[in-house]
């Protein structure tokens, strides 16, 4: 037995139907009912023999995030996007509408709502606990409780991820804990976490469960989180013209650059002699430039 920590948003687009899917055989149109029915059955069935599952979905309450520039990204070449009221008996949307709904705040809000509705529903049928966690708002839906120790003023739920398994082992809790998601940010922090706190962490990968203490050696837990800022995102990386597959194998096979950016750490306040070190390795090993003197002419080049 385990407790198992689910990022929402990526089971949301798992469970989007796909054209052969909303052919229902009696003919009737494939419903919000549908959805919600096979996303519970996902959760249900992704999480095993889990004692507990808690739900960790983004806040959308926060004025300013940093996923803010990619929410406009999304909602370019969609003038307007109504707000749209789900319900349980309503035809679900087309594939452009899904994608319309999926650029609304506020439709996000409704749809985490709807979720929340029918995982209550669910909660006293099934043998697993069920939090579900929006923000600093967090219900045990099994036992109709607010769980303060779970509520955290973060928008989003990678960070609320690995906030919640801290409360946990804080708290004493010395099984098991598997985390669900898919994005990169999640298995950089499971990998350094595994090395920080006591007890087995796992993450799933497709279908199956990997120990996040094996992703990595103690060295490279050591400055992954570092390494992983520099980068930035894909399209940072495409700047670069490197991928993080390359980076990541360059930093693995060099001792020396790991000590370099374990220095680093959590502080801004670096020594100058620390900061040189930052700007060479960022020349060297993320920009690949072994020619320019400075940042802005390395930068220049790309």
């Amino acid at each position: 037995t385990y407790i198992m920590l689910i990022d929402m948003g990526m089971i949301w687009r798992m469970v989007i139907p796909s054209a052969e899917d909303r052919q229902m055989q009696d003919g009737t149109p494939y419903k919000w009912l549908d959805y919600v029915h096979k996303l519970s059955s996902i959760i249900l069935a992704r999480q095993g023999n889990a004692d507990i599952i808690i739900c960790v979905n983004d806040s959308y309450d926060a004025a300013y995030s940093s996923k803010d520039d990619e929410r406009d990204l999304w909602v370019q070449g969609y003038a307007y996007v109504p707000n749209i009221y789900m319900k349980l008996v309503d035809p679900f949307l087309s594939a452009r509408g899904i994608n319309t709904l999926l650029c609304s705040i506020n439709n996000k809000r409704l749809l985490q709502n709807l979720i929340c509705r029918y995982l209550t529903d669910l909660a006293t049928s099934v043998s697993a606990e069920i939090i579900y966690s929006v923000g600093s708002k967090c219900t045990n839906l099994s036992a109709q409780q607010s769980m303060q120790n779970y509520s955290f003023d973060k928008a989003e739920a990678e960070t609320v991820l690995f906030s919640a398994y801290a409360v946990l082992r804080e708290s004493g809790y010395t099984g098991p804990v598997v985390i669900d998601a898919t994005d990169t940010d999640a298995y950089v922090a499971a990998a350094f976490f595994s090395k920080q706190l006591p007890g087995m962490l796992c993450i799933k990968r497709k279908q199956k469960t990997i120990t996040c203490s094996d992703l990595v050696t103690d060295e490279m837990a050591s400055c992954i989180v570092q390494l992983h800022c520099m980068e930035g995102c894909n399209a940072k990386s495409n700047f670069y013209g490197k991928g993080k597959k390359l980076v990541y194998d360059q930093v693995l096979n060099s001792p020396l650059i790991q000590r370099q950016l374990s220095r680093y750490g959590d502080s801004l306040d670096l020594d100058e002699e620390v900061v040189e070190d930052l700007f060479e390795f960022i020349r060297h090993v993320i920009y690949g430039d072994h020619k320019r003197k400075t940042m802005a002419e390395a930068c220049s080049k790309k």
